[in-house]
């Protein structure tokens, strides 16, 4: 997409872009160009000018949109600089997911290797560790080079990483004998490196949830795990400017900060840390440092809309004031330290030090810096077809009639070969060429594939680019990221063992595990597990038969495990009548699968244009895993034979899009679909999202839900026997007796582990002949044993969405006073919140709690025993985003889906089981933005 960038130049104003820079004429504003368009000039000085290119935008919805856009004009990765949530609060655990994206882009600026950043305004303005620290403590890892293990623990230790058992996120490392799994910000997987001796012998990347290696890596970059480190040699400096607040404090009878203090200095004092160091981050980094002083000195600093950066850096810091006044009330942090943001003023006369363009439409004294020059470029942005084809035509011949040179650019090759058919069908000049080496000549057009926010007109310089989603109704197709080649399979880890757990040995039977210990083997060191067993007898294995070994999974408190003894006839005793039960079990499951695989189901067929269609309409970019998934149960269908599929895949990663591509497939071959949900709030859920994405084709939809009348429910139960319904969404009263369908082709079962055994019963003869498609992010232990021994088919979605952001966890004692801040953070930046309270008896007198804490936010509760009105109205205030705090049960576990939702608080979170927490996280996190 060269040529794009560059050709803005042609344009009369911005062609004297260039000489300002170099010529000393900036800040230069320019007035009017639409978002794309500002993308493509930012993009174009990059080129030009061959300097680093900063960007500056008023909030991370506009960076996002103008970092893909430069990403697809200059082929080259761009990095984002967005804020932080600062943990002000003593939390037992915290995800810093943002804050270590934060430290990867940092540290690309702070050794010169970031040419392209994208910043929010808040996120420049964040204070940070100084680039000096961060030089220093960072540190990097070669394959073959001598460097001690316990020299490179401590670095990462010294580093902020925390150790645990098993590497599960950024800023972890664990360590078994000669091997070290780490964690470090730089890289979207975990590292592990093998020691042999001193010296590194291997490294490679590993997977979190398997624990396996997936490439191999010759070096790598270890970054710190957080913006605030103690460093060791200025920690009694650190405690001594502690005590001075502290006496501080005590002199002004602030008892609350004294404790906080206090508390803060014993600990510090015991374990070389704090619950919450950026309470101190003025004590640790006295020089006030933000993201500001990162900024490479030649770079060229472009200013999104300034105007809008500006109201946007003034209301930020405006409520980062309030917010911190109540902090320091609650002798939460002290005032004297309570410095964490650079006033948008002071920065403003910092970015003059910078070639600085700013782009947007004129305001006259509400810059940063008062411009030298203006220019005023004839940009115009597109607007949607809204998936009328011939309207784009049009516009194509009016462009390529009066000498525009037009591009096309369309989501993947496939869609740029059909467009370019299409455009040449229609007669106008077309030609193909998918990475758009140069620019179609003047009054002709050509197609290339690339993904922009938006098409654009540049009138002067006789350029117009159009999307295919201008064209084709949805919403942003993104570029999808690459998905590393797993070059080989390493062994699983042991990380989870510990010393006195049960193992297996595949010869020898139970045993307790001993832990880990190096043995000299003909003049070498080698790694052993040992295991013993009844007597006296041990058993030390190779690290290099760990395959050999197993955890030990059964056994319970009633019935206590018998250690096996070495040698004699006993453990083979014990694997052959295991054997026999286990061929036993598995003959009665095979004949009864053998029995529906005999029976003859429907053959659907291809996909029809109608398929094709509904599937072009989806409003996002599939992911890889969901086109695979899709392929695979559309291929199961066109058999003769009845589906048995699992689709299992996390929370929120597109099962229901499957899910329902399937039952367009077969209402559009003359059959009935059904699908099964736990809850009537899930029910209505997938009612609303089918009616949205069949909209515009003849499908008949109906719900069967405790909430309908008893007219409605006869109505219904009559339409789905005569035929007349298509897709009928329904609860458990589905499987009542009196259900019956006219021809009912495929059964979607949602959240298959909420139904018990009688209505799994049901189902099997509900579904005797019938394609069935079951979904599940947790599925129980028997249907994914019986997928994964090959029982029933299965399909994974481990991909998330593109645009799917970490979710930001803290696991604390209960406090109202961060419940009230995570709250207010939440609603003052748009969004909403779930308050999860699982007991309806006192639920009312919470939300009244959270009411008087939070006066100006308006509040709704929702739980299981309200009526089908009021618990109606209030999900839709809560789609509306009339209701900013929703205090509910989990009656919200599974399937709410409103993105705007970005904060959940669960109350006695240790009360829930693990599949609810899970079910319940996956509410949150549902759009770009960051949760937590």
């Amino acid at each position: 997409m060269y040529s794009l960038a560059q050709a803005i130049f042609n344009d009369k104003s911005l062609g004297l872009l260039p000489e300002y820079v170099e010529g000393g004429a900036l800040p230069a504003l320019i007035v009017g160009p639409a978002k794309t368009a500002r993308a493509n000039i930012a993009a174009g000085l990059r080129l030009k000018t061959k300097r680093p290119l900063f960007v500056i935008c008023s909030d991370e919805t506009a960076a996002e949109n103008i970092s893909r856009d430069l990403e697809t004009f200059l082929k080259e990765p761009c990095l984002t600089l967005m804020s932080r949530d600062m943990n002000f609060y003593g939390a037992d655990a915290v995800s810093r997911g943002a804050e270590q994206l934060r430290l990867k882009t940092l540290n690309a600026l702070a050794f010169g290797k970031a040419p392209l950043v994208v910043a929010t305004v808040s996120g420049l303005l964040q204070r940070t560790l100084p680039p000096e620290e961060l030089k220093k403590a960072a540190f990097s890892l070669k394959e073959g080079e001598n460097f001690p293990l316990e020299e490179v623990e401590r670095r990462i230790i010294l580093c902020g990483y925390n150790k645990s058992e098993q590497v599960e996120g950024a800023g972890q490392y664990s360590r078994r004998g000669g091997i070290l799994d780490f964690f470090s910000p730089a890289y979207e997987n975990p590292i592990r490196c093998e020691f042999w001796g001193d010296e590194i012998d291997s490294m490679g990347f590993f997977d979190i949830e398997s624990q396996r290696r997936t490439e191999r890596i010759t070096n790598c970059e270890v970054l710190p795990s957080r913006e605030v480190i103690i460093p060791l040699s200025n920690k009694q400096t650190l405690i001594n400017r502690m005590n001075e607040q502290l006496r501080f404090a005590e002199k002004r009878n602030n008892s609350k900060l004294s404790d906080t203090l206090r508390e803060d200095i014993e600990r510090l004092s015991e374990t070389n840390d704090v619950t919450a160091a950026d309470r101190y981050i003025s004590l640790i980094y006295p020089e006030f440092i933000s993201s500001l002083d990162y900024i490479p000195k030649d770079a060229l600093v472009f200013l999104d809309k300034p105007v809008k950066v500006n109201e946007t850096a003034t209301a930020f810091f405006k409520q980062h004031t309030e917010d911190l006044k109540i902090l320091i009330e609650g002798g939460i942090i002290g005032g004297r330290a309570a410095q964490y943001f650079l006033p948008w003023e002071m920065a403003g006369e910092r970015l003059s030090d910078f070639a600085l363009i700013m782009s947007d439409n004129f305001s006259a004294g509400r810059y940063p810096v008062e411009p030298k020059s203006i220019l005023s470029p004839l940009v115009k942005q597109l607007p949607s077809y809204g998936g009328s084809a011939e309207s784009a035509i049009e516009d194509v011949r009016h462009y390529t009639s009066n000498g525009f040179s037009v591009v096309v650019l369309a989501a993947d090759s496939r869609r740029a070969q059909l467009m370019c058919d299409y455009f040449v069908g229609k007669g106008i000049k077309t030609s193909l060429d998918t990475e758009l080496k140069k620019l179609p000549p003047e009054g002709s057009c050509t197609v290339s594939v690339g993904s922009l926010s938006a098409g654009y007109e540049f009138f002067d310089a006789k350029l117009a680019v159009i999307t295919d989603k201008q064209i084709v109704q949805g919403g942003i197709h993104r570029q999808k990221k690459k998905k590393a080649l797993r070059d080989r399979q390493g062994i699983e880890s042991y990380a989870d063992l510990s010393v006195g757990d049960l193992v297996v040995h595949e010869y020898h039977g139970i045993g307790r595990f001993a832990g880990i210990f190096k043995m000299p083997v003909d003049g070498i060191e080698k790694d052993y597990i040992k295991i013993c067993y009844a007597g006296t007898d041990s058993l030390y294995v190779p690290a290099t038969q760990l395959d050999l070994v197993s955890k030990y999974i059964g056994g319970s408190e009633d019935r206590p495990v018998k250690l096996s003894k070495m040698g004699g006839t006993e453990w083979h005793k014990v694997k052959s009548r295991a054997k026999a039960a286990a061929r036993e079990l598995a003959k009665g499951l095979i004949v009864l699968y053998a029995e529906r695989q005999k029976q003859k189901g429907h053959a659907f067929a291809p996909d029809s244009p109608w398929q094709i269609e509904f599937e072009e309409n989806f409003g996002y970019q599939e992911t890889d895993d969901q086109l695979r998934c899709i392929e695979e149960i559309k291929a199961d269908m066109e058999k003769e034979r009845p589906m048995d599929r699992l689709l299992c895949g996390d929370v929120g990663y597109g099962k229901t899009e499957v899910a329902l591509r399937a039952v367009m497939k077969c209402v559009l071959d003359g059959k009935q679909a059904a699908i099964l949900v736990p809850t009537t709030v899930l029910a209505q859920q997938h009612y609303n999202t089918a009616m949205q994405r069949f909209h515009g084709f003849p499908i008949n939809i109906e719900i069967l839900s405790r909430y309908r009348t008893g007219a409605q429910l006869k109505k219904t139960l009559e339409n789905m026997r005569s035929g007349k319904t298509d897709l009928v969404i329904g609860t458990h009263k589905l499987l009542q007796k009196d259900v019956s369908f006219k021809q009912l082709g495929l059964l979607v079962v949602d959240e298959e582990q909420r139904f018990g055994v009688s209505h799994k019963e049901r189902l099997k003869e509900l579904a005797k002949q019938v394609d069935c498609l079951t979904l599940s992010a947790t599925p129980i232990p028997r249907t994914l044993n019986m997928a994964l021994s090959g029982l029933r088919d299965m399909s994974t979605i481990e991909e998330p969405p593109s645009d799917r952001q970490p979710v930001q966890t803290y696991v604390m004692e209960h406090d109202w006073a961060f419940v009230a801040d995570a709250i207010r953070r939440e609603v003052l930046r748009g969004g909403q919140v779930y308050y999860i309270h699982n007991r309806i008896e006192s639920i009312e007198r919470t939300a009244s709690r959270i009411s008087k804490l939070l006066e100006d936010v308006s509040l709704s509760v929702a739980h299981g025993q309200m009526d089908e009105e009021t618990l109606s109205n209030v999900m839709e205030s809560m789609v509306s985003g009339d209701t900013q705090v929703l205090v509910c049960t989990t009656i919200i576990e599974t399937g709410i889906d409103i993105p705007n939702v970005n904060t959940l608080i669960i109350e006695d979170a240790d009360k829930l089981g693990l599949a609810q927490l899970h079910q319940l996280r996956g509410r949150v996190g549902r759009s770009s933005r960051r949760a937590s």
